[in-house]
């Protein structure tokens, strides 16, 4: 709900005013999970409660580690505040977008080959690392709604649509943040009846195909804006908000097949001692989705660039979802596999 009031807000009461009540709003919703969860948290029996037991050397470990962290973190800072360091933004991000696949690397290496599992456990393994990939290619084209698709709403969409309400004759580019969250809350309860339903008679589509279907609508919706973007190159003028509204409804049903299977079988399949580390793998997965989201709407400020990046991620979102639906069924028997 606040990811669908801020953008409203924000574009038509003005950016403090709007940031102030997206501060109070935030709050309040805080505070009404709180007392939700306070209220039902005995519906979850014993879930959470018992911690995975670690050893005296892994404590000592995980100690030095965050030590260390925060020692580089603080140089870091050190460095920059004391005019040391002037880092080139993107230089920067691609050097953190490096660093990052290298630790994905090494961890799921280092889980695979040394982390002393059993043969299904490491196949659960891989499957959460196809989920890593998949992961990182959704979001790098998912997140562009707040870069290149927002510059896209900015400067090639018609907004005259009430746009006698504000000053400049068209609505605020804000706005376009806004529909994403109306089609969670209008689609969420409806693929949730779908999958129950379709579970109940035993036809569920696997992880990996949902997986599929996910990657394949994100493809898809950025063959809409290319589209769209050839109009507007074609033409030399602007095109009607339906266009981006439409790209922005397949991306929320990939979401919707992709987001939250995706979390639940991460910490299902991931071996009970990795089991923390293997969701911090997912989210790392989302960061360097989002890195390579704003990445490439560093590099389109104007349609025709917008038009290659869009023909990017068409092919990459159909190719990697068609290659998790060709091998869903291995990857449900590697899900599934309880072989000695």
């Amino acid at each position: 709900i606040g990811a669908l009031l801020a953008p409203l807000v924000t574009g038509t009461i003005g950016e403090t005013t709007g940031y102030h009540w997206g501060f109070l709003s935030a709050g309040v919703a805080m505070i009404i999970g709180l007392v939700q969860y306070r209220g039902t948290g005995h519906w979850l029996g014993d879930a959470g409660l018992a911690a995975q037991a670690s050893s005296p050397a892994e404590r000592r470990r995980s100690w030095r580690l965050l030590t260390a962290g925060l020692v580089a973190l603080g140089a870091v800072t050190l460095a920059g505040l004391l005019g040391m360091m002037h880092p080139d933004p993107v230089q920067l991000a691609n050097a953190t977008g490096g660093a990052m696949a290298a630790l994905a690397v090494l961890f799921f290496g280092k889980v695979i080959f040394f982390g002393d599992l059993r043969g299904p456990e490491k196949k659960r393994v891989v499957v959460i690392a196809l989920f890593f990939i998949s992961s990182a290619v959704f979001w790098a084209g998912y997140e562009q709604a707040g870069t290149t698709l927002n510059l896209f709403a900015r400067d090639d969409t018609n907004r005259s649509f009430l746009g006698s309400w504000f000053p400049s004759g068209q609505h605020p580019v804000s706005w376009y943040q806004a529909p994403q969250a109306v089609f969670i809350l209008t689609f969420a309860p409806v693929f949730a009846w779908i999958w129950t339903r379709l579970g109940a008679r035993g036809r569920d589509p696997s992880a990996g195909a949902k997986f599929g279907f996910g990657l394949v609508l994100l493809g898809v919706s950025f063959g809409v804006m290319l589209l769209a973007a050839h109009i507007v190159i074609r033409s030399g003028g602007t095109v009607l908000p339906w266009w981006l509204i439409g790209a922005y409804l397949l991306q929320t049903l990939g979401e919707l097949c992709l987001s939250p299977i995706g979390l639940s079988n991460v910490t299902g399949l991931a071996p009970s001692r990795y089991a923390g580390q293997m969701m911090g793998t997912w989210y790392l997965g989302i960061a360097m989705g989002d890195l390579a989201a704003g990445l490439m709407g560093s590099e389109s400020a104007t349609v025709t660039a917008m038009h290659t990046q869009f023909l990017h991620m068409m092919l990459a979102g159909v190719a990697a979802g068609l290659v998790m639906l060709a091998i869903s069924r291995t990857v449900y028997r590697w899900m599934t596999d309880t072989a000695a």
